[in-house]
């Protein structure tokens, strides 16, 4: 019984599968396609037309509409650029014919220039399917098109698909798309943003999925890594949205005032493992940012291991009334210093991050004053936890 009532409820999952998913394509979009269609053709067959040599010809060949249907609905396919539209034509033409006069056969020629058409694309670089149409159609032509042989290639393929082609290029530059797209197009170097240092890591782990996927995919690779870049935004936009610079800030930090000894200063980098230490007036609002960097530079050394009594000597304390090296934090600190607000988003701290290069930077409230510091680890952190709780609950979804 149980069994009775599940072989009709599997078979309408099986159903259901095989439904089709909505097309995100805009009205727009759909006119544009038809109408670029509807003048193509137009335009092909009337070049068809004028130019065919003698009665009796096909003046337009009906793979040429599934051509259309490539190229004004999907142009940024692979299937859709200029090379495999021309080169599977012509080349399905001499293989349709060469099979026309070696097969006797018109069925099995049918059979054999379809499946041959489709094996040299491949190689070819041009698998084109309207192709296997033409191979079809000049395989089981009447014997106006066998009498013709090897020179339908010159008429009326190529004209067809050279006329099809043209318009699809003009029509696409006329409003507003770009066609053809090159297969590995050079992209405008992006604004530095961040991620960018894991884009390189992307592109070869695409290259790496492409090649082991095995199969023939029916979109570019520009497009994919288009679509991966997207993906990404998306998602740092939906796991960063909501959070400000208070919610992942160290709060009430250190904070160091511009007559404090660098010998001091030195020794809570080391006793602490800080990387950066904001410099405030006595009021509390920021007035530079010290770094491990900035100290080490001014010492002349690159390692605080490999130099430490060097950089002992820079930061002790000179007892003279004059010094000939910086004495005080305000002698080494960098100023101005860019500082974030607590309320702002922190989709645009991480712009900030991105743009200045530096890895920490004070964070103020709406009275100037200092009230945390905000690293890239904690960015980097937010990012993670975002991701990791959104996996979590698609796992339970």
């Amino acid at each position: 019984m149980t069994q009775g009532t599940s072989t009709p409820s599997r078979w309408k999952q099986r159903l259901l599968q095989l439904k089709p998913e909505p097309f995100a394509v805009s009205r727009r979009e759909v006119m544009r396609a038809g109408t670029g269609a509807f003048i193509a053709v137009l335009v092909t067959g009337i070049c068809g037309l004028w130019l065919m040599p003698q009665p009796g010809l096909p003046w337009l060949i009906a793979p040429m509409g599934a051509s259309a249907v490539l190229l004004f609905a999907v142009p940024a396919s692979p299937l859709a650029q200029p090379w495999p539209l021309v080169a599977s034509s012509l080349l399905a033409t001499l293989v349709a014919v060469t099979c026309r006069q070696w097969i006797d056969y018109p069925l099995l020629g049918a059979a054999v220039a379809a499946g041959l058409t489709i094996m040299l694309m491949f190689p070819l670089r041009c698998v084109h399917p309207p192709a296997g149409a033409v191979a079809l159609l000049l395989a089981m032509g009447g014997e106006e098109l066998l009498q013709r042989g090897y020179a339908l290639m010159w008429y009326p393929v190529l004209p067809n698909v050279l006329a099809l082609l043209l318009c699809g290029v003009v029509y696409h530059r006329l409003t507003g798309y770009r066609y053809p797209h090159a297969w590995h197009a050079e992209l405008p170097a992006p604004v530095s943003h961040p991620g960018q240092g894991a884009a390189t890591l992307l592109a070869e782990d695409l290259d790496a999925a492409l090649a082991g996927y095995g199969e023939f995919l029916d979109v570019s690779r520009d497009d994919l890594m288009a679509l991966f870049r997207l993906m990404a935004a998306n998602a740092l936009h939906r796991q960063l949205g909501q959070l400000h610079c208070a919610d992942v800030m160290t709060r009430n930090p250190v904070a160091l005032q511009y007559g404090d000894y660098l010998e001091e200063t030195w020794a809570l980098f080391q006793q602490h493992r800080y990387k950066a230490i904001p410099v405030v007036d006595r009021a509390g609002r920021v007035i530079g940012i010290v770094t491990r960097e900035d100290i080490l530079s001014r010492a002349g050394v690159n390692s605080s291991r490999r130099a430490a009594r060097q950089v002992q000597r820079f930061v002790r304390r000179v007892r003279d009334n004059y010094a000939r090296k910086p004495e005080v934090v305000g002698q080494v600190m960098s100023t101005p210093v860019v500082t974030l607000r607590d309320n702002m988003p922190l989709l645009e701290a991480v712009t900030i991050f991105a743009g200045h290069g530096h890895s920490h930077f004070p964070v103020i409230d709406d009275a100037a004053k200092l009230t945390g510091i905000i690293a890239r680890s904690d960015v980097l952190r937010a990012l993670y936890e975002g991701i990791t709780q959104s996996l979590s609950h698609s796992d339970h979804g």
